[in-house]
């Protein structure tokens, strides 16, 4: 699990894979709203690797 900035914005927390062209992101989420961030070698994109995130924990656990 990574924290990814993608063109500057905010952070966002997904599993990356990269195939050397294309840069998957993916969510490690039990809700099904979120979708992979796919990024081609089209346009100009920035992805800056942040860090690696080793440990989450859901917010319905910690009630």
């Amino acid at each position: 699990m990574a924290a990814v900035s993608i063109d500057g914005a905010d952070y966002v927390m997904r599993r990356p894979c990269n195939t050397g062209r294309i840069i998957v992101l993916s969510p490690d989420s039990w809700d099904d709203s979120y979708e992979d961030i796919v990024i081609t070698g089209e346009g100009e994109r920035t992805v800056e690797y942040v860090g690696t995130v080793v440990w989450f924990q859901p917010a319905e656990e910690m009630e």
